[in-house]
């Protein structure tokens, strides 16, 4: 199986871990033969497809462990990251609503894996994120092999673009996990958390959660490669540190675009560029930190 440049199979010597199944070119071929079959027929097979693509995908936890080893058998951290960032890359770049109806399910797995890896990569644990990863870019290749997409890899140096998001957090709740998602896709996602005397004379209130109890929880979610906390006097020194290619503003968020690319042209000699998150949604009977709160009040208080 083909993968993003510098990660062609069988480079190294290194034996698959105990239990592992490797596929001969005679069973993996076999695979695709029924890939190909399923493809032409009419029915929807989507259950079948992801159960062959994941065995035909089996195979890629040795060819990732043999490729991103370094010495003495260890993963490397920086290539499992490049890897993970490939991966990543090409999927932003997918169309999937132009996809078949049968093939949109695997897509929506692959991303499924990569949010793992990414997770298990933040978390320290090199083998897991390889797993998932290798997963991920097994369903992409059976597509490429189907003829299905025609994924592009980005070349190994490339390195991932640095995305930031800022803003107080204070209450996690589904629509800040969209933001969060979305802004992952484009790069490693950096957040801003507002400090307790900023956010309090924004909001014109008293905050739940202190700044470093937002910044704990905003740490451990999995979209989030980094988060820290904001300056109490200039909210542009942490994208001086940051040095972002992408910042993305809340709906809500009264700061302009034009406002974040001229501030920064002049602060680090370049203009990132600044997304707007499209609309803010209502999930059940929650669109922001203060339906909670009122919630709270009405039923507790």
């Amino acid at each position: 199986m083909a993968g993003p440049p510098g990660f062609e199979p069988g480079t190294s010597a290194q034996r698959p871990p105990a239990g592992t199944q490797v596929y001969g070119l005679k069973a993996r071929r076999s695979i695709l033969a029924e890939l190909r079959a399923l493809h032409r027929a009419s029915v929807n097979s989507s259950k079948r497809l992801i159960k062959l693509y994941r065995t035909f995908a089996g195979k890629k936890y040795y060819l990732g462990g043999c490729v991103l080893a370094g010495k003495g058998d260890r993963i490397s951290r920086e290539r499992v990251e490049r890897y993970i960032h490939g991966v990543q890359q090409v999927l932003t770049t997918i169309n999937v609503m132009s996809l078949d109806v049968r093939y949109q399910p695997l897509i929506d797995a692959a991303k499924r894996y990569l949010e793992d890896a990414k997770y298990y990569f933040h978390k320290g644990d090199l083998e897991t994120s390889l797993v998932n990863i290798a997963y991920a870019e097994g369903l992409i290749d059976s597509l490429k092999y189907m003829e299905i997409i025609e994924p592009r890899w980005p070349h190994p140096k490339d390195k991932p673009k640095r995305v930031v998001v800022a803003g107080t957090f204070d209450l996690i709740h589904p629509g800040h996990l969209e933001l969060f998602r979305y802004a992952s896709k484009f790069g490693d996602l950096y957040v801003i958390v507002s400090r307790d005397v900023n956010a309090e004379k924004a909001k014109g209130r008293p905050l739940v959660l202190d700044e470093s109890t937002r910044l704990e929880i905003v740490s451990s979610l999995k979209y989030v490669k980094k988060a820290m906390l904001g300056d109490p006097m200039d909210i542009f020194k942490p994208l001086e540190q940051i040095k972002p290619d992408i910042v993305v503003l809340g709906p809500d968020q009264r700061v302009k675009e034009e406002d974040v690319k001229r501030e920064m042209e002049q602060r680090i000699g370049y203009s990132p560029q600044v997304l707007r998150y499209p609309e803010k949604k209502k999930h059940g009977w929650i669109a922001s930190s203060s339906d909670i709160i009122e919630r709270i009040c009405v039923n507790i208080c």
